[in-house]
């Protein structure tokens, strides 16, 4: 096999780990987005028991996701992770305290106690999401990468309103995803509490959807260059839509799993549809098109990819048996423990 089948299988895990991160991980960053929008202590231990058993574990893509780019693309993590340095860090302390807010709350009785854990596990949640979505919405603008390969702006030149809205978007998207996790998840009261929540969660995402698809197709054309080439491409955005109208009808008839599986493809469609409009840049550069790094000219040497290759089809597979044992042990619905035990 040539250098370019190694770089694209490269390029296409690392997208496939980004998917199942968000669709996996974005669930429980999205039940603490509206943790604090829950009116007991009791619905607000079911939320946390509903996705004890699976926040870490869903954390191992983000792993995959920073060991592919430093494995495969060295050039494209090392200036993707210098020029957002102060965002890379906000995300991580942002991760540090919402665990440690998943940990501490119930060690202790008192409401004062709790309430102060649980605002930081819901401010955590949105600031994560947020400054996710607003490295992407950076990265369909353009960033300004000069030739040597250094991303040359402040923190507070990533805030344009673009990627702002997109930030948005995410934290909205992530809501409503987590909501229906929690439908899918919870008994009684608090289901019937998180069914009533889903019309308001969608209808919000929805709404910030529109505002930033419409937006991409006005200012950044490029985005839907390759759709205009190749027609069959319109199927992405095509099965997006059909499956946010599914994800309400399934709702409707309360077929749960299949409405959150339907939130899942929404979430995996948009990193499509974010793919066929980038590639093969991987970090646009909007001082000089011919500084932007591709998944050709930003990648590792060709024995490297073949080690990262071995790696991936020996490891990939331990990894998704590991969720698929996770999910199956842990797929009965959540209740507060009588014994006090939990989160």
């Amino acid at each position: 096999m040539n250098l370019e089948v190694y770089q694209v299988f490269a390029y296409l895990v690392i997208g496939l780990a980004i998917v199942m991160y968000v669709v996996l991980d974005g669930f429980d960053l999205g039940v603490g987005i509206i943790h604090i929008f829950s009116r007991t202590d009791e619905e607000r231990r079911v939320n946390l028991n509903a996705i004890g058993p699976f926040w870490d574990g869903n954390a191992v893509w983000l792993v995959v996701v920073a060991g592919g780019l430093l494995s495969a693309f060295p050039f494209v993590y090392g200036s993707l992770f210098s020029g957002f340095y102060l965002t890379t860090m906000i995300v991580l302390a942002s991760i540090i305290f919402r665990i440690a807010a998943l940990e501490f709350r119930s060690k202790k009785e008192g409401k004062f106690w709790r309430s102060i854990w649980d605002i930081i596990f819901w401010l955590t949640s949105i600031a994560i999401s947020f400054f996710a979505g607003l490295v992407i919405g950076n990265l369909i603008t353009g960033v300004p990468l000069n030739a040597n390969r250094e991303i040359i702006f402040q923190f507070g030149d990533q805030f344009g309103l673009y990627p702002i809205f997109v930030g948005i978007m995410t934290v909205l998207l992530l809501a409503s995803h987590g909501n229906l996790f929690l439908v899918l998840k919870t008994t009684k009261k608090i289901y019937e509490q998180a069914l009533q929540k889903t019309p308001i969660t969608s209808a919000l995402f929805f709404i910030g959807f529109l505002v930033v698809t419409v937006w991409t197709w006005i200012e950044y054309p490029y985005m839907t260059e390759r759709m205009n080439q190749h027609i069959l491409f319109y199927l992405v955005p095509l099965l997006m839509v059909i499956s946010m109208v599914m994800q309400i009808i399934l709702t409707h008839y309360r077929k749960h799993f299949l409405a959150f599986i339907s939130s899942s493809l929404v979430i995996a469609l948009l990193f499509i549809n974010f793919g066929i409009g980038t590639f093969p840049n991987m970090i646009i550069s909007n001082i000089d098109v011919a500084n932007s790094l591709t998944l050709f000219n930003a990648s590792a040497q060709i024995s490297t990819l073949k080690i990262y290759m071995f790696v991936v089809v020996v490891g990939l597979p331990l990894v998704f048996l590991y969720i698929t044992v996770l999910y199956s042990v842990f797929r009965a619905k959540t209740e507060v423990q009588k014994d006090g035990s939990g989160y």
